[in-house]
């Protein structure tokens, strides 16, 4: 009875204790109620306005963009934000996502209390030692950008899949017995994963390390249970999950050798071997703000990080660390210390497998550590429970303990109170990342909302000067001011973009701007700049290897270059570029574009020829059924008129 009500009083203080910590999360993560939309937030969430309807929705939830998968998954998530996005409030959606985070933070504790009290025989402390890691792990400032930008919901959403998958896996493993039906306990956990990766996968594509995660857990925790099912066949299968992963990579990497170079080159400005270096360095930046976390350092903007070049000495300082850390690790993983620092920066590595490894993606991004950084938060508590057991009550280093949540609860309210403060953000960010378009260009809406107009063209401007490889900035400039500058100032400004659109280093800048600038000049707003300068430019840019070899890009180019030739009333070269562009990237819009001119220019046969083979270009997703059912109509349309012409010719005419 004593014990009874000694573990109540236990679990009574840990439920206060959560309750209190949830307002404290809510309470610190208010204050960044006046946060804006980011950068990646309207191309992913645009067509949430159109899901009011069946077809609307469709497109929404399986149109999407984000990943090869689309992740529908996470974008049927939006739906529950919907009036938040018709009403312009990103607010609402990242409280949404702070309920995913919580959510997130419980599985974390039922995860590890349900491992820790396989070595604890006290229940007490396994949810002690579990709460601790869950309350840390929630309120790391690495995980602020993550919450308070709308998009990145979709880290959350495939996180909640993994951990409800490893979750699941270590219950069956805990509670399946020996006795029990071999065959049904085998078909039960491997339904289990498979289903819960699915999930997590079309929740976000990097969900897949969730099966490097599982054989991680078993072999550092579960192995001293014994196997449900067929012991071999259970091994070999822990051993695939650990490897599969791995393996998959090495032969992406084998088989798209040339394509990821060229990805990289044309698309990225850096080689693979660069990347790599630089991904090393990173990974301890990462770790810096995961452990010490330092708020004027974290925030969304990270694309003008440095690139790393084997030439130079910190990839080599950085991976000789690495190694120096896993020797350590396994040198001493016979103490409790040494296996928990082994099992944090294997599972850390894991999780970054995909994401900071091969795959041409953008360099850093602090989202990545949504999971990743759950094993030093265990090696952290390790730390602080091995200082509880050698020192009884209150002690210097339980002081320690206490002084360092308060670091990582200041540094989180440093960081939502500036989130709060968008202006002001915004020159922080640009201070802290001086190298960074996305700084500068928030940094000049910023003014530009404000009514600093001036300041707005300057910012953008200074940084265009010190950055001529990027354009964006320079062409946006130009389609701000341009109204008001003098001819010479429009045609200086002009020959400097055609200079500098030579030394791209990512060709995907030019596509950011390039249409307001365009619809600009084609409305004659550019005082001194004809059509034919303008064609002047886009057949330069063409030409430029980096610009030439992107296909994407080449769309915006080629679609520009078709819709001056309209203007300029050359219908012929409309319709090359505008197929040009249609075939560097398929879209509907310009496929009916295209058809409706053949069809005012009365060639029919034309018309449903182009219709046909525009079709065979539709994507396989929800979208596809809309382009099916839209040039379809068309079709349909066209030939009825052409039933009617054809009956009317047919028709005897009284004399």
């Amino acid at each position: 009875m004593k014990k009874k009500l000694q573990n109540f009083g236990v679990m009574g203080s840990i439920v206060l204790l959560g309750l209190g910590f949830i307002v404290t999360f809510f309470y610190i993560y208010l204050q960044a109620m006046g946060l804006t939309w980011q950068f990646d937030d309207y191309i992913n969430l645009k067509d949430l306005s159109n899901a009011s309807s069946v077809q609307g929705l469709n497109n929404f939830i399986f149109g999407g963009v984000a990943g090869p998968t689309g992740r529908p998954i996470s974008l049927l998530t939006f739906l529950a934000n919907y009036n938040d996005w018709m009403n312009n409030h990103p607010w609402g959606f990242v409280k949404t996502t702070l309920i995913w985070h919580l959510l997130n933070a419980c599985l974390i504790f039922l995860l590890v209390f349900n491992i820790a009290k396989i070595y604890i025989n006290n229940t007490n402390q396994s949810y002690i030692f579990a709460l601790m890691v869950a309350m840390v792990w929630v309120i790391l400032p690495i995980h602020a950008s993550a919450n308070l930008i709308p998009i990145q919901r979709m880290t959350h959403v495939s996180a909640f899949f993994m951990l409800s998958t490893l979750l699941g896996y270590v219950y069956f493993r805990t509670y399946l017995s020996s006795k029990q039906s071999p065959i049904l306990n085998l078909i039960l956990v491997i339904g289990w994963v498979v289903i819960g990766t699915i999930l997590a996968v079309y929740s976000k594509e990097n969900g897949a390390v969730v099966v490097t995660m599982l054989a991680l857990l078993e072999l550092y925790f579960l192995k001293r249970i014994t196997y449900p099912a067929y012991p071999k066949l259970w091994t070999l299968g822990i051993y695939l999950a650990l490897l599969i992963v791995p393996l998959f990579m090495l032969l992406y990497l084998v088989k798209n050798w040339a394509g990821i170079n060229h990805h990289f080159e044309f698309y990225r400005d850096r080689s693979l071997a660069d990347h790599l270096a630089t991904q090393i360095i990173i990974l301890w930046e990462y770790l810096k703000q995961i452990i010490l976390p330092r708020a004027a350092l974290l925030g969304p903007f990270h694309d003008g990080h440095i690139v790393y070049h084997w030439t130079m000495w910190q990839p080599y300082v950085a991976l000789i660390a690495w190694l120096v850390a896993i020797f350590v690790g396994w040198k001493y993983k016979a103490y409790r210390l040494g296996k928990f620092l082994l099992f944090a920066l294997v599972w850390y590595f894991a999780a970054h497998q995909i994401e900071s490894s091969i795959i041409p993606l953008e360099l850093y991004f602090e989202h990545r550590n949504y999971l990743a950084s759950l094993g030093w938060v265990v090696l952290i508590a390790v730390l602080f429970a091995e200082i509880y057991k050698k020192y009884q009550g209150l002690s210097p280093w339980h002081i320690l303990g206490g002084i360092y949540i308060l670091y990582l609860l200041f540094n989180l309210q440093q960081i939502t109170s500036l989130w709060g403060k968008p202006l002001l953000a915004a020159e922080m960010w640009s201070t802290y990342q001086p190298d960074s378009p996305r700084a500068a260009q928030m940094l000049a809406a910023q003014y530009k909302q404000e009514g600093f107009r001036e300041a707005s063209i300057e910012v953008l401007n200074d940084f265009a000067q010190l950055h001529p490889k990027n354009i964006s900035l320079e062409m946006q400039v130009f389609s701000e001011t341009c109204e008001k500058n003098s001819s010479q100032q429009n045609i200086n400004q002009l020959n400097s973009l055609k200079k500098n659109v030579a030394k791209i280093s990512l060709p995907a800048d030019i596509t950011v701007n390039i249409a307001s600038l365009g619809e600009n000049i084609r409305q004659k707003k550019c005082a001194g700049v004809t059509l034919k300068n303008y064609l002047n430019f886009l057949m330069v840019a063409a030409q430029v290897p980096k610009i030439k070899q992107n296909a994407n890009v080449m769309h915006h180019v080629n679609y520009e270059t078709a819709l001056t030739y309209q203007e300029m009333d050359n219908t012929e070269a409309y319709l090359t570029y505008a197929t040009r562009a249609f075939y560097n990237y398929p879209s509907l819009s310009i496929a009916e574009k295209i058809a409706l001119t053949y069809f005012k220019q009365a060639n029919n046969e034309k018309t449903l020829a182009w219709i046909k083979e525009a079709l065979q270009y539709a994507p396989s997703n929800a979208n596809g059924d809309a382009w099916r059912k839209s040039l379809k109509s068309l079709a349909e349309t066209i030939k009825s008129i052409e039933s009617q012409r054809s009956k009317v010719d047919n028709t005897p005419h009284e004399k």
